[in-house]
């Protein structure tokens, strides 16, 4: 056996090894780096779903105001058209009143 091949072979497998330890390497931090990337995303993402969640919170609890709302101006316009035929039937009342007042004469005698 000539050592001085088996020498050579050795070296060049472990100068191989090296080459292909060093690549692994590198690509175990790679993986590390986007594993971090990752959980900072995840992190992130649920920051966001919980100020979604108490957006949409928020938003439910408006909207149920803006319909108590609505109800309330429904009834008080209902309220203020009612105000408004009484008015109207009273204003009549007094327009012809006041008319029958002025057929009769200012002194409340007929002509």
């Amino acid at each position: 056996m000539d050592v001085e091949k088996t020498m050579e072979f050795i070296l060049e497998n472990l100068a191989d090894v090296g080459v292909k330890q060093a690549r692994t390497e590198r690509q175990i931090h790679g993986l590390q780096t986007l594993a971090k990337m990752g959980m900072r995303q995840i992190v992130a993402l649920g920051a966001a779903q919980k100020r979604t969640e108490k957006m949409v919170h928020e938003l439910a609890a408006s909207h149920k105001e803006l319909a108590t709302s609505q109800k309330e101006l429904a009834a008080s316009h209902k309220l203020t058209e009612k105000a408004m035929r009484e008015l109207a039937a009273s204003q009549k009342r007094t327009d012809e009143k006041f008319q029958r007042w002025l057929d009769r004469g200012h002194n409340g005698k007929a002509h």
